[in-house]
């Protein structure tokens, strides 16, 4: 790939970089779903994870709820 002028190390951190952005997000609205939160608990963590993306999903992980929820 040098002959072409293509770093690879860099291109690595582009495509580490590019996966953490749809992959993340995903697995944050996936994680969501799955934990059957209560419905305004979930709006806003849907809200949230789909307008900052990285930003939404880091705070998902972060401080959402640990244990799945069950509804009685």
């Amino acid at each position: 790939m040098e002959e072409l002028g293509i770093n690879t190390n860099f291109l690595l951190i582009q495509l580490s970089a590019i996966a953490a952005l749809l992959v993340l997000p995903v697995a944050s609205l996936f994680d969501a779903v799955r934990k059957n939160l209560n419905g305004l608990s979930l709006i806003v963590w849907v809200l949230l994870i789909c307008m900052i993306p990285v930003i939404g999903s880091l705070a998902y992980w972060t401080f959402a709820p640990k244990e799945i929820i069950r509804c009685e």
